[in-house]
């Protein structure tokens, strides 16, 4: 089902008539992923809404649409992030979007910190199931905006998340990602609110709760997409090994480090939409 009332959704058709099988959001340091694509339009996102430009560095705020490795694509260039005071529907706008303009799958990706000592920076994770804990969700606020309409004409807010990211492609993409001498690993995503980092507390807490990387964002759109009933890949880009004591993190690393291994995480990224389900 699509959602209701999706801001944006008008000035994009305005412009052009696309329609996307797949849509890619593309976090921290990787949006020049999208200079492989053919591209066909491009917008700024402060033409479509404000409430999607990003006030965080290495998020570029525009939409290309195009052919990427023979697939029809929506490339969401940048996202925002509930610790810049947005709204959980606020930072699933692109996901809404990429429904309201007839895409039936989202594939999401992000930087991440590594929870798992075994992974390092450069290694790329599928994403085989969640933890959210960054206290909300945006179903809760989509159903306290329809009030009585959430539970009507067949609608209901309960979808079950169990196995909703898409992984029968992983062994397929561990191949590729052989060929060019990359890591790649399935797990589990912790998702914190931000924007600072976790303490060395926290981050043995979230392995133990199992777990693997850890990040920012990405849930929120993950569950938007369930509940509009779209097919999910995600994939990550470890940016930093796991910490340990006291040793610090920051956003200009996480940034060098995702430039320095965009290339190889984009060859991926470019697999995933071949063999995308």
């Amino acid at each position: 089902m699509a959602a209701p009332s999706i801001p944006g959704l008008a000035a994009i058709r305005a412009h052009t008539d696309f329609v996307p099988e797949i849509a890619v959001v593309l976090g921290s340091g990787l949006s020049a992923a999208a200079d492989r694509m053919t591209p066909v339009f491009e917008m700024a996102y402060a033409h479509i809404h404000a409430s999607l430009t990003p006030g965080v560095a290495g998020h570029a705020g525009r939409l290309v649409f195009g052919t990427w490795n023979g697939r029809r694509v929506a490339a969401f260039c940048g996202r925002t992030h509930l610790y810049e005071g947005r709204t959980p529907l606020e930072v699933t706008l692109p996901v809404r979007l990429a429904r309201g303009l007839g895409a039936k799958g989202v594939l999401l990706t992000s930087s991440v910190g590594a929870l798992d000592p075994e992974l390092r920076a450069g290694d790329a994770v599928l994403i085989e199931d969640h933890y959210n804990a960054m206290g909300d969700n945006p179903i809760r606020e989509l159903v306290a905006s329809l009030g009585a309409e959430a539970f009507q004409n067949g609608r209901t807010p309960f979808a079950d998340p169990t196995g909703m990211y898409q992984t029968k492609i992983f062994e397929r993409l561990r191949v590729r990602a052989e060929e060019k001498k990359r890591r790649l690993s399935k797990g589990v995503l912790a998702a914190v609110l931000g924007p600072v980092y976790e303490t060395p507390a926290e981050r043995r807490a979230l392995r133990v709760l199992g777990g693997d990387v850890v990040c920012m964002s990405l849930v929120p759109e993950a569950l938007m997409a369930r509940y509009l009933g779209m097919k999910i890949v995600a994939l990550a880009l470890v940016t930093n090994g796991a910490v340990a004591g006291t040793a610090a993190v920051t956003h200009d690393e996480v940034l060098r480090a995702a430039s320095e291994h965009a290339k190889g995480f984009t060859d991926l990224l470019e697999a995933a939409l071949e063999i995308y389900p």
